[in-house]
């Protein structure tokens, strides 16, 4: 009350000729700029060079922070899974983490001593990733790691570690699906795709199958994906490629290639009709989701299409935004994502911390090369994250919510 009392006194006192000055005039738009302009502004430059072995290496310079991201990507995931083995390349991803010849602790310890973080892996359909981001003088521990599990992982594959890795993505699975709404990803691939298409299957796979994988799945598995030759190591902040190439054929050169898998076609599928689907759940929306599945993400086009989505459903700010209403209407070009997040929508970016399961170990790097210090482990839960550029085939999913439902139904029409 006192806030107004002010103001009514303020505009009271003011001149007449102060309050009858006309509003200033709106001024024009300014022209926009080319699209080429737009696009440079944008460029990310870097420089690439590949190994003997294979490994190809992009590096990106950036000197704002005395850091350094390293990121290798393997192209391998849940599509190259074989028959009776769904989620495997996700439960691989995990026994990545538990040491390797030269370092039998968990990955993460020595790189938390160094004073790393936002270290962790994600598995998608077409692709798995392991990151980490590191302090510059801490680059070539985190090289070291990397490349030690590139190429001497399976002396430290065993049975207990993959039994407990096991019983963590299964975990992982029911915390998921029991999530309201988190059977909808599901149901939604399973109505999109055929049976025989590893699309229809979400990238933690079924129980069963997790149950099954052995020891020997493992190994196999390694020796098929995991050679230099099928991965890329991306190094982004206070490098340069001059720097780093004595530095990555110091520690990955020495690996031999591996066999070149072949890889899934990711076609699309053929459909002759619309699939509709009635899913209920105790929630307090409801949502209607419309799915297609796409080509690829070098279809020429896709690029728009995106662009398009995000203008018509992308937030509060989007064309199809209704605040009168209450009523949120989302557009996303999903990709791969493991699972969606536990309202149905596409999983929110997050970072990862330690949590989950916490075992403690000690142990020395040692053998085969100057070896980076570090001791003792620490285990926390990775979990997928959505990456909207990963994976060759999507589908576009338009989801309605109705902030005054009381009913818990999710429609989703194919």
């Amino acid at each position: 009350m006192m806030r107004k009392l002010i103001l009514a006194a303020l505009v009271a006192a003011a001149p007449l000729p102060l309050l009858a000055q006309p509003a200033p005039a709106i001024a024009a738009q300014q022209t926009p700029a080319p699209l080429s302009e737009l696009v440079a502004r944008v460029d990310i430059p870097y420089e690439q060079f590949t190994l003997a072995n294979g490994l190809r290496v992009i590096v990106h310079t950036d000197r704002k922070a005395p850091i350094v991201s390293v990121n290798v990507w393997y192209h391998v995931g849940s599509v190259d899974e074989p028959k009776g083995r769904s989620g495997f390349a996700h439960l691989f991803e995990h026994i990545m983490f538990r040491g390797s010849e030269h370092s039998r602790v968990d990955h993460f310890k020595p790189l938390e001593e160094a004073g790393g973080s936002q270290f962790n892996g994600t598995t998608d359909f077409n692709r798995t990733n392991y990151f980490q981001t590191v302090p510059t003088p801490a680059l070539d521990l985190a090289l070291f790691l990397e490349s030690d599990r590139m190429g001497w992982l399976l002396p430290a594959i065993d049975e207990k570690i993959l039994g407990s890795e096991r019983e963590i993505v299964l975990n992982e699975k029911r915390d998921g699906e029991n999530q309201p709404g988190g059977l909808i990803f599901p149901a939604l691939l399973a109505a999109l795709y055929p049976a025989d298409h590893p699309y229809s299957i979400p990238a933690i796979g079924r129980e069963p199958d997790l149950r099954a994988a052995s020891v020997e799945d493992a190994k196999r598995w390694f020796q098929t994906h995991y050679g230099p030759n099928n991965a890329v190591l991306v190094l982004a902040g206070d490098i340069d490629a001059k720097t780093a190439r004595p530095l990555v054929e110091k520690w990955f050169g020495q690996i031999p290639p591996g066999p070149t898998p072949a890889r899934f076609a990711s076609p699309v599928p053929p459909r002759d009709g619309p699939t509709r689907q009635t899913l209920t759940d105790k929630v307090a929306t409801v949502q209607l989701l419309r799915a297609w599945p796409l080509p690829g993400q070098d279809t020429p086009g896709l690029a728009a299409l995106e662009v398009g989505l995000a203008t018509l459903g992308g937030g509060p700010t989007s064309l199809l935004y209704d605040r009168r209403r209450g009523l949120r209407l989302g557009l996303w070009l999903g990709r791969r994502q493991h699972r969606p997040d536990r309202r149905g929508c596409p999983p929110r970016r997050r970072s990862r911390g330690r949590g989950g399961a916490n075992r403690r170990a000690s142990g020395r790097m040692e053998g085969r090369r100057p070896q980076p210090g570090g001791t003792g482990a620490d285990r926390h839960p990775h979990r997928q994250r959505h990456d909207p550029r990963a994976g060759a085939g999507g589908w576009l999913r338009w989801q309605g919510t109705d902030a005054g439902a009381g009913r818990g139904v999710c429609r989703q029409p194919g």
